[in-house]
C-alpha cells in the first residue's frame, strides 16, 4: 500500500514526466510540420533541448513548493574522489569493450591504424583522439549536466522511493528514451535509418543502460556532476571507436548488430557498478 508520502511523490513524477516529455516532444512536432527536420529551428531546438530537464525540475519544484533542499547538484568531494576518476575512466572502459567485441566479431575490418581528420584541422592518431574527445567531453559536461539535474537529480531519486530501484533503472530509462526520439527520429542519433521503430528500441535500451550507470555515479558521490562528467565523456570518445571501423562495417544496416557490443559494453559496466561500486559504497555507509 501506497502512504501519503509515496502519493505526493508520485504526483510530482507525474508533473515532472509530463514537463520534461512535452517540451521534448512538442516542440519537435511544430518544427517537423512547419518547418522540417533539416532546417535551422531544429539545430537550436537540439542545442535547447539537453536543458530541459533541468527546466522541468526546476518547475515541478516550483509547482510543489518542495525546494532544493534534496538537490544533488553541489559536488561533494571529501572521501568521494575516486568517483569523480570512475567518471571518467568508466567510459573509457567501456569503449575498450566495445574494441575487444567488435574486433572478434569483425576482425577483417577492424583498423587500428587508421588516422581520421577532426574537425577538418588536424590529423590524429587513434589514442591522441581519444584522449583529445576525453577532453572534450570534461569541458562540454554542463551540456550533460542540464539532462542529469532532470534525471539523476529528480526523476530517478523520486521514482526510486516510490517503485524501488529494480524497476526505476528500467522505467526511468524508457522515460529518457521517449524524451530522446525527436533526436532519434530527425537523424541525429543513429543518422537517417530507415527503421525508426528499430532506432527508437535501441535508443531506449541504450538510455537504460547509460542511465543506470549514472544513476550510481551519482548515489555514490552524492552528486549529479559524476552522472553528467560519465555521460559528457561517453559521448564525446564515441568517435575514436567508430574511426577504427572501416567504411565496409559502417554500411551494416542492422542496427543491432552494429550496436551490440556497445550493449554489452554498457551492460558489463552496470554489472560492475551494482556489484562492486554500489556494494562498497552501501558497506562504507553502514560501516
Amino acid at each position: 500500500m501506497i502512504n501519503k508520502s509515496d502519493k505526493a511523490t508520485a504526483k510530482k513524477l507525474c508533473i515532472f514526466i509530463a514537463l520534461s516529455l512535452t517540451l521534448s516532444l512538442l516542440p519537435a512536432l511544430i518544427i517537423y510540420f512547419t518547418a522540417g527536420f533539416e532546417s535551422k529551428a531544429m539545430t537550436v531546438y537540439s542545442v535547447l533541448m539537453p536543458f530541459t530537464p533541468a527546466a522541468s525540475a526546476m518547475l515541478t519544484r516550483l509547482i510543489s513548493k518542495e525546494g532544493m533542499e534534496d538537490s544533488m547538484l553541489v559536488p561533494k568531494f571529501s572521501g568521494k574522489g575516486k568517483y569523480y576518476i570512475l567518471a571518467v575512466l568508466l567510459p573509457v572502459v567501456c569503449l575498450i569493450l566495445q574494441i575487444v567485441i567488435f574486433s572478434a566479431a569483425y576482425i577483417d575490418r577492424f583498423d587500428l591504424s587508421l588516422r581520421i581528420r577532426f574537425l577538418g584541422v588536424t590529423k590524429l592518431g587513434w589514442f591522441s583522439t581519444l584522449f583529445y574527445q576525453i577532453g572534450i567531453g570534461l569541458t562540454a559536461c554542463v551540456l550533460m549536466l542540464g539532462e542529469e539535474l532532470g534525471w539523476q537529480d529528480y526523476l530517478y531519486p523520486k521514482m526510486q522511493r516510490v517503485f524501488g530501484k529494480p524497476i526505476t533503472l528500467i522505467a526511468g530509462g524508457i522515460v529518457v528514451g521517449i524524451w530522446n526520439i525527436p533526436l532519434v527520429v530527425s537523424g541525429q542519433y543513429f543518422g537517417n535509418v530507415k527503421d525508426k521503430a528499430a532506432a527508437i528500441v535501441l535508443a531506449a535500451l541504450i538510455c537504460i543502460l547509460t542511465e543506470a550507470i549514472c544513476q550510481q555515479l551519482t548515489e555514490s558521490s552524492e552528486s549529479v556532476i559524476t552522472a553528467a562528467i560519465f555521460r559528457s565523456v561517453i559521448h564525446f570518445s564515441s568517435p575514436a571507436f567508430l574511426s577504427l571501423i572501416t567504411l565496409e562495417q559502417r554500411k551494416i544496416t542492422d542496427l543491432f548488430k552494429f550496436h551490440a557490443p556497445q550493449l554489452a559494453a554498457l551492460a558489463s559496466v552496470v554489472v560492475f557498478c551494482i556489484v562492486f561500486v554500489g556494494r562498497k559504497n552501501k558497506l562504507a555507509k553502514q560501516a
